[in-house]
């Protein structure tokens, strides 16, 4: 089961557990359950990013992990769009759009 977001298919949503193995580029969503008990399929985003290699951002070290436990109500989960091979600038334009759709609460603003 795959989830959308900006119409684009992200990987099934998995808990958050301090790393992803994942080496692939792409753009990543952190997500938090609102009502876990009454809509388990239903998340809230809390920050978009993109990078070349999930595994070496995606850990308990991120620069935002402070804002994504501040703003989790129950637990952390990410979703991957894997862009494999992609540049930068595609990732971070893709980015950008997610962040300006969903108005993240952890994404800075400038």
């Amino acid at each position: 089961m795959t989830i959308e977001w900006g119409g684009l298919p992200f990987t099934t949503p998995a808990i958050f557990n301090g790393n992803v193995a994942n080496k692939d580029s792409g753009v990543y969503v952190i997500m938090t359950k609102p009502e876990p008990q009454n809509k388990p399929q239903i998340y809230n985003v809390l920050y978009f990013g993109e990078t070349e290699n999930f595994s070496k951002i995606l850990d308990a070290n991120h620069e935002k992990i402070h804002c994504w436990k501040q703003n989790q109500i129950s637990g952390l989960y990410y979703s991957l769009y894997i862009m494999s091979g992609s540049p930068q600038e595609q990732r971070q334009s893709i980015e950008s759009e997610l962040i300006k759709i969903y108005n993240t609460s952890c994404n800075d603003r400038s």
